[in-house]
């Protein structure tokens, strides 16, 4: 995901549902946050609360209900077809609203946090000193 974000590729679906699994086969949160040093414990048990296991199987279950251009573009994503996503993962409407929810401001945070386009660099441009502009002579 890292690389797709440095790339300033969109964030789909796909990669959403990639990062629960890569967090639970490192051991899950408590386990991470376990290894980084003057952690609070108190401060993992409140994280690992936050998010548990049956919710993120629950976030799997609503993706996995997805077909692969809805996973991709979730923008496709209308009210019939949130019925649809919801009644194949026997979960609520809301529960659906609310992982698409999630999945956008993850969306716009790796928007802000990648690669800015508005540089010369990015324009293939030569990157050197900048001049300032001519000063008006004679008025």
């Amino acid at each position: 995901m890292a690389t797709k974000v440095k790339r300033g590729r969109r964030l789909n679906l796909e990669d959403f549902r990639a990062q629960p699994e890569q967090l639970r086969n490192m051991g899950g949160i408590g386990a991470l946050l376990d290894k980084i040093p003057g952690m609070d414990p108190a401060a993992v048990g409140a994280a690992q609360s936050g998010m548990d296991d049956s919710q993120i199987r629950r976030q799997m279950g609503i993706i996995d209900s997805m077909t692969v251009a809805e996973r991709r573009r979730p923008e496709l994503i209308n009210g019939s077809r949130k019925r649809r996503i919801a009644s194949g993962a026997g979960l609520a409407i809301q529960d659906v609203n609310r992982l698409l929810k999630q999945h956008r401001q993850l969306a716009k945070t790796m928007k802000r946090v990648g690669p800015r386009r508005g540089n010369r660099e990015a324009h293939g441009r030569h990157s050197g000193p900048l001049r300032s502009p001519p000063v008006g002579r004679g008025s």
